[in-house]
């Protein structure tokens, strides 16, 4: 199993939320999902790669799109990710828990920043989501969109397979990846900047949620998953 997972909503003078939101399936699924992605960031009008600050900015990628097109290509892309058993997750995280930190006395440490907050809320509910629907040992191998941040968060990750042993059973690798190469961050972000644009809307506390997206060309779902605060 692998598990993809992105972030949007990162800068708190203009978000109240942080959002890390991704998808969990089999390596199998993943290379269909993958390949039929490709395929629509292709078609005509083609893009390179997906980014969904610049499909609602009108940017890089999208740069020479009208917004009645950028929508449209959103719209398609999201239609590929309905197609395939993908397992929608995302993570709220509230900035003002942590604007009077002491940035300068805890510089670095783990769990003193929002990021690492919806890090470790991102792989607890995988992990608990593959403990508690499926039966087998299956591990769950990591891949976040690369920020400065992981450099502290994996080797936490992986300490933490040596302290809390349930949870940790079932997981396995953790590395940064590029969302520009890798397709399926290209997904996780369509997802968190939907859920972000959702989040904004209302009022979100600070908590997890899984959803299924399958049949849900829209992921309309979103406003349908199940919420636990951390």
């Amino acid at each position: 199993m692998k598990a993809f997972f992105d972030e949007s909503g990162a800068d708190p003078h203009k978000y109240k939320n942080l959002i890390v939101a991704g998808f969990l399936a089999s390596a199998g699924v993943w290379e269909e999902a993958s390949d039929a992605w490709d395929r629509c960031l292709h078609e005509s009008p083609s893009i390179e790669y997906f980014s969904h600050d610049e499909a609602t900015g009108l940017e890089g990628e999208f740069y020479s799109f009208g917004r009645q097109t950028a929508d449209a290509k959103i719209v398609s892309l999201a239609k590929v990710i309905a197609d395939f058993d993908l397992q929608g997750m995302f993570v709220f995280a509230p900035h003002d828990l942590f604007r009077e930190r002491d940035k300068a006395l805890l510089k670095g440490v783990v769990g003193s920043r929002v990021y690492d907050w919806g890090f470790f809320g991102a792989t607890k509910i995988a992990l608990q989501f593959l403990s508690e629907r499926d039966a087998g040992n299956d591990k769950v191998d990591f891949v976040f969109d690369r920020r400065s941040e992981l450099k502290s968060c994996i080797p936490m990750y992986e300490l933490s397979k040596e302290v809390h042993l349930e949870l940790m059973a079932r997981a396995g690798t953790c590395i940064p990846g590029d969302d520009k190469d890798i397709v399926a961050l290209q997904m996780a972000d369509l997802l968190a900047g939907l859920v972000s644009l959702q989040a904004s809307k209302k009022s979100a506390m600070l908590g997890e949620s899984s959803l299924g997206i399958k049949g849900s060309p829209f992921l309309g779902l979103i406003r349908r998953g199940s919420c636990f605060r951390l």
